[in-house]
């Protein structure tokens, strides 16, 4: 393998400009956003929730959602039932981790995720997926919460060379809404 002579910035450089060239030509098709009441989790019978959603996440695209508490005076109580759970490893789940919060510039969004399969994604984070599945799994610890949420989606379309940009997508999106949980931007 050879190296190069000497190390510099300019490939780097010209990488991250074509990256920028290409980020700038993507757009999402279209913004959906779903509301729910934490006690409507309380179920054993996802039908009633999945008809929501279910017209308009029926076919497989590329996303990217988050998660939203419909109102900041239960975000105490929320966190508190997340870390209730992820210490006591309630119904032997894996939680996402608790992000460090900002108190100058509280967030409402409590989750940022991309997917290919949407629907089913956010079957699982509902907490009506595969147990195994690293997902909020928000039945288990949160249906006797007060309040409710909204889920916003992002959908796009993009070919299999365009799928590594969501990535940067996302992380920009987690780095402005600063989520509660789960993984933050590296931008």
């Amino acid at each position: 393998m050879t190296q190069r002579e000497g190390i510099d910035g300019k490939n780097a450089a010209r990488y991250l400009t074509k990256l920028s060239d290409d980020l700038s030509q993507i757009a999402s098709l279209e913004r959906l956003e779903f509301r729910f009441k934490f006690t409507e989790l309380n179920v054993n019978d996802f039908d009633p929730i999945s008809k929501k959603f279910k017209d308009d996440l029926s076919k497989n695209f590329q996303s990217i959602y988050s998660f939203h508490l419909d109102s900041m005076d239960g975000r105490e109580k929320f966190l508190d039932a997340i870390d209730h759970a992820k210490e006591t490893k309630l119904d032997g789940l894996a939680y996402p981790r608790r992000n460090k919060l900002n108190s100058d510039s509280p967030s409402d969004c409590f989750y940022v995720g991309t997917s290919r399969n949407t629907f089913e994604r956010l079957k699982g984070h509902l907490g009506f997926g595969a147990k195994s599945t690293y997902s909020l799994h928000l039945k288990c610890w949160a249906s006797r919460l007060t309040g409710g949420f909204e889920i916003v989606v992002h959908k796009f379309d993009l070919d299999d060379e365009q799928l590594h940009l969501l990535t940067y997508i996302e992380d920009d999106l987690a780095r402005e809404v600063q989520p509660m949980l789960g993984r933050r931007g590296n931008l």
